[in-house]
């Protein structure tokens, strides 16, 4: 316990609330002393490829080039009426900001699904995880015809081989060692409330098939959610963060001698922490984690083992909301130009829809410069927050990330 009171300490003072403002003030659509291709351009609406906008109702989506032409394709995992329905929408050269229906599966069984990248194919695959199976579903883009125009294809697949046990209801994926593969993370539920966290390391290619190099996993007596895969200390292992509903945020790392150790834990009161979010925002290798509350975003800043600056190997920062800005819904961490050479961008969405409002910042002084908005267009209504899907991809291919997000119309927004 004497090894924890730090965290506790630095948790009190950061659930206290968070001032409703912040000095000096925010600055629309330009980031003073950064490039201008760093200045949010806009919204524009997500389309089909007769220009309508589209209305989805989801419960996963997913960015993936699934037929291998390198421009970021959109899937959907259907709600409501569409329960269960996987749909793709494929972008190409010719039409870039444009998705086409191409072709969709049905399965009532998947809950949440992941995007799973891989060198050994040159294609993006889909994870879907269903409940009731002991492993994940991999969801492959077919062409019709050999060698033909593979967007001229059908979505298929089955059971992946790839066994996690039944249970499972959060997946996310990541390549952090670098072998070209993604890392499988995944959240199982136990009896009596208690979770696992399982990792699948995989690597080596059997007739053009990945199978499982290796599993790590740890069981916690609580049930976890919004899980996040980071990098926390550089060593290119998959490390895991997680939120414990009425507990709080804790961080553990892959040991590299096949187990889960625990980093450290921050507590929150129920009903506080809304999201979680992991990126490298000062470019020092480490993965920094997001903590999203209603009124602003603390980040926990992680720092290479032996840092004499940081002993400890973190420290934080508090974002607060600048004035005017709602509570809330979700957060975001990016690189600031898509290119690595400069500061990360950490991007917040209230949920009223009101915009995005953003704090750009330098490699070595995150958060020096001014939080900027961008408000969202007028004429968004109904229900649902502005960015309960957030995905980022380079959907006009200049180099530049934006975001895909889902606005209160039921829109998806770009």
């Amino acid at each position: 316990m004497r090894a924890l009171c730090p965290a506790f300490a630095i948790a009190s003072l950061l659930c206290a609330a968070i001032p409703a403002q912040t000095p000096g003030a925010a600055i629309q659509g330009q980031v003073p002393g950064y490039p201008t291709d760093l200045a949010m351009d806009g919204f524009a609406p997500f389309v089909d490829s007769a220009g309508a906008p589209l209305r989805v109702a989801a419960k996963a989506v997913g960015i993936a080039d699934l037929d291998g032409d390198h421009n970021p394709d959109v899937w959907f995992l259907g709600d409501g009426a569409q329960t269960g329905e996987v749909a793709v929408r494929l972008a190409n050269s010719a039409g870039l900001g444009r998705f086409h229906r191409r072709d969709s599966m049905k399965s009532s069984s998947f809950v949440t699904g992941a995007t799973f990248h891989t060198s050994s194919l040159g294609v993006d695959q889909l994870l879907m995880v269903d409940p009731n199976s002991d492993q994940l579903s991999l969801l492959n883009w077919y062409p019709r015809v050999p060698k033909g125009d593979p967007r001229d294809g059908y979505l298929g697949g089955g059971p992946s081989g790839w066994k996690t046990g039944t249970g499972v209801y959060e997946i996310v994926t990541a390549d952090v060692d670098r072998n070209g593969h993604d890392e499988i993370l995944v959240l199982r539920s136990l009896p009596n409330n208690g979770t696992e966290v399982i990792k699948l390391v995989m690597g080596t290619v059997k007739n053009t098939y990945l199978s499982v190099d290796s599993t790590v996993s740890v069981v916690l007596p609580v049930r976890l959610e919004m899980l996040q895969v980071l990098d926390v200390d550089g060593d290119r292992q998959a490390d895991f963060a997680a939120h414990a509903p009425g507990y709080g945020v804790v961080t553990f790392r892959d040991s590299g001698q096949g187990s889960f150790v625990f980093d450290r834990f921050l507590p929150f009161a129920a009903n506080t922490v809304v999201d979680l979010a992991a990126g490298d925002l000062d470019l020092n290798r480490c993965d920094d984690l997001a903590i999203c509350l209603r009124n602003g975003v603390i980040v926990l800043r992680h720092h290479p083992v032996g840092n004499p600056d940081f002993p400890s190997g973190f420290d934080y920062q508090v974002f607060p909301n600048p004035a005017g800005v709602g509570n809330l819904a979700t957060c975001r961490i990016l690189d600031g130009n898509g290119r690595g050479t400069g500061g990360g961008l950490l991007l917040g969405f209230p949920a009223d829809g009101s915009g995005v409002v953003a704090h750009p910042g330098d490699p070595q002084q995150f958060g020096s410069s001014e939080p900027w908005v961008q408000p969202a267009p007028a004429d968004l209504s109904g229900p649902g927050p502005l960015g309960r899907f957030v995905l980022v991809g380079d959907f006009d291919n200049d180099h530049d990330p934006d975001v895909l997000l889902q606005a209160p119309s039921g829109k998806e927004w770009l």
